[in-house]
């Protein structure tokens, strides 16, 4: 007899990896991309969050089926530090790219 657990999450969910990386815009000037986030995380709040606690612009892109996070600056660890942080992620689901 298995037991349902109304506040557990979904297995399949827990296989995810995000991806976090940094592109060059000029010679001093960044971007950071937050790419491949589960559908479950309200994306919207997670841009206001972030570009509250670490004072950079941030926003929300919409390209065909896909989602995912723009941030100005190098945010990556702060990024990263805030998912684990916060609990929103494990460590181990997260992948910081960028030289």
């Amino acid at each position: 007899m298995s037991r349902h657990d109304p506040f557990g999450e979904d297995k399949e969910d827990e296989n995810f990896k995000v991806i976090i990386s940094i592109q060059q815009r000029n010679s001093k000037k960044y971007m950071t991309f937050v790419n491949e986030i589960p559908s479950k995380y309200d994306l919207p709040k997670l841009v206001k969050y972030i570009k509250k606690s670490f004072n950079c612009n941030g926003s929300v892109i919409k390209e065909d089926d896909k989602e995912y996070l723009t941030f100005s600056g190098d945010q990556r660890h702060n990024i990263a530090k805030f998912f684990v942080d916060c609990n929103v992620m494990d460590k181990e689901n997260i992948v910081v790219r960028g030289f």
